[in-house]
């Protein structure tokens, strides 16, 4: 019976394939992975190829803290505006500007 409610839920959305759960969970690692990554070439681009201490590892993961609370408040992160192109950019751009103030 859940297979069948599932399958309905998925039905709507333009590629039935992929799971919001997973689509989800892709998402949000992605996301990370750029914040992260973000930071590494930035302090990789004013130092040089040093090692990174242990207080820029420690702003790494508060920023990626913020990143993710932050899109998740403002709904981001929300299965029925996944596949709404304009929602969804207009989140995403609220999103960075509270993190990057």
């Amino acid at each position: 019976m859940a297979s069948n409610s599932t399958a309905s839920n998925r039905a709507h959305l333009p590629n039935a394939a992929w799971s919001p759960a997973v689509l989800l969970g892709l998402i949000k690692s992605a996301d990370i992975v750029l914040v992260v990554l973000t930071a590494l070439i930035s302090y990789w681009s004013r130092h040089g190829f040093k090692e990174i201490p242990d207080y820029y590892w420690l702003g790494i993961f508060i920023s990626t803290l913020v990143t993710f609370q932050t899109f998740h408040m403002v709904g981001v992160y929300k299965v029925s505006n996944l596949y709404k192109l304009a929602t969804q950019l207009g989140k995403l751009t609220a999103g960075w500007l509270l993190v990057g103030s």
